[in-house]
């Protein structure tokens, strides 16, 4: 694999061995294997190489990755596994190397509501000016009660 694109952190947590240990803990019941390297752990995922490394002043994290929209994948496992289980705040973890600016996320789409319609007496479809982002692997349904004061949006679509 080509690396064009790199980022890396440094998260400074005093139990970094066992955060590491419940990250890939936890991707292994997704199936993502890590890979023992000298002192740091591989793992593949979305494209993107990603080593993680405990050491004395914290967590190290290392993604690489040949696209930006594989980068930027990369990195958001990495970010929400490591504030999910070292228990920190976002601004904990900052980035150096490539800094990837994507208009949306790699595998969203941009759909607009065509159409509204009566569900029931307590839910109609949304405005059809509204407009969402929604992940094209996963069949969405948006559904809200009036008990909210919202209007119910209804929307069903498969991948593009």
């Amino acid at each position: 694999m080509m690396t064009a694109f790199q980022t890396s952190t440094i998260v400074q947590l005093d139990n970094a061995e066992n955060v590491l240990g419940q990250i890939l803990a936890h991707l292994h019941e997704h199936d993502l294997f890590a890979v023992r390297r000298d002192n740091s752990w591989q793992v593949d995922y979305a494209d993107a190489k990603i080593s993680f490394t405990a050491q004395a002043d914290g967590l190290h994290a290392q993604v690489a990755a040949p696209s930006e929209s594989s980068l930027y994948e990369g990195r958001m496992m990495v970010f929400h596994h490591i504030q999910e289980f070292g228990n920190c705040p976002p601004q904990a973890i900052q980035w150096q190397g490539d800094n990837v600016k994507l208009e949306r996320p790699p595998a969203f789409r941009l759909i607009t509501v065509q159409a509204v319609s009566e569900i029931g007496p307590h839910m109609r479809a949304c405005d059809s000016a509204l407009t969402i982002w929604f992940v094209t692997t996963v069949r969405i349904i948006f559904i809200a009660s009036s008990f909210f004061r919202n209007p119910v949006c209804s929307i069903q679509n498969g991948p593009l």
